[in-house]
């Protein structure tokens, strides 16, 4: 049994029902439930005996660094393949962290790119950088971040117990109902909170230059941000020309895009009535595409110079 981004949200569901969920040796875990789980637990604090893990599955989840980041329960594990097929799973709570997370996921792309391709993965790289550091600017709740190569596959994750985007652009006075129009503004380009004054004089802002620039080229971080939307256009486009498939869950919307054999772009209820206090985000893209020649950024690069001009 896969344990996946839907399984995530169950869980959690079982758990606010005073249940334990399990994890048994036959389970394939996905990176979207780790996230989506770190998140949950960390938040709700929620004791140990509530999430129980079969012998073989353990030793990955000690690998990956779940425990630890969870509950604070120290390891001195050997990580040889770390930054090659996985990244720890990191919690997004201060810079460098942030920086952590996005170095160890754009050294896995490396990897498994050609590395004469470097100049077309380096967008991808900049766009993952972006999305966290607006989940950590945002400074109102705790995300967890981390990537894993399986089969053909490797797959980028994140989940925040926020206040997610509807309630985020309510604050800033942008008069939208519902989560389904929520996802909707936040992926249009040119729509950006950072160009909004919030209600709230005394939110939490961070000076333009508090982010450092671990990646040298491969990362250019935006800067002064208030950005409900999590610089999310830009990651679409860039998962987009690598062919990939995305999901975005927020309360109880879904959007999902698939780009195998046909485009499709969905927003949804989440399925079975489920709900997340937050953001979700998980992106798959096929190994083999991160060495096709693209040039994703250009478009999005000149759209934001206009909106800085013009805004």
């Amino acid at each position: 049994m896969a344990k996946d981004l839907i399984s995530a949200l169950q869980d959690c569901q079982t758990i606010i029902k005073n249940n334990p969920v399990s994890i048994y040796n036959e389970d394939f875990i996905k990176p979207a439930y780790l996230v989506c789980m770190a998140a949950y637990l960390y938040k709700h604090k929620t004791p140990t005996h509530f999430f129980n893990v079969d012998d073989s599955r353990m030793n990955y989840l000690i690998t990956i660094g779940f425990f630890n980041k969870v509950w604070g329960i120290n390891d001195t594990w050997d990580r040889p393949n770390l930054g090659k097929s996985y990244s720890l799973l990191t919690m997004l709570d201060c810079e460098e962290s942030v920086d952590s997370a996005t170095t160890q996921i754009g050294s896995c792309i490396n990897v498994m790119g050609d590395g004469e391709n470097r100049a077309a993965i380096s967008p991808l790289i900049d766009a993952i950088g972006e999305v966290h550091d607006n989940v950590w600017s945002h400074g109102k709740s705790t995300g967890f971040s981390m990537a894993q190569k399986y089969n053909k596959w490797i797959e980028f994750a994140l989940a925040d117990c926020g206040s997610g985007f509807l309630k985020e652009l309510n604050r800033v006075g942008i008069q939208i109902d519902n989560h389904e129009d929520a996802i909707e503004w936040c992926i249009k380009k040119g729509n950006s909170s950072k160009t909004i004054k919030p209600k709230d004089d005394w939110a939490q802002q961070l000076p333009p230059d508090v982010i450092g620039n671990p990646m040298g080229s491969l990362a250019k971080y935006s800067s002064g941000n208030n950005h409900a939307g999590l610089g999310l256009p830009r990651f679409i486009d860039v998962v987009e020309s690598f062919g990939g498939e995305l999901t975005i869950i927020t309360g109880n919307a879904e959007l999902s895009i698939s780009n195998f054999q046909n485009r499709i772009k969905r927003i949804r209820p989440c399925p079975q009535d489920l709900f997340w206090d937050g953001v979700i985000i998980q992106c798959r893209l096929q190994t083999s595409n991160l060495n096709q020649i693209t040039t994703p950024s250009a478009n999005a690069e000149i759209a934001d110079i206009l909106d800085t001009l013009i805004g």
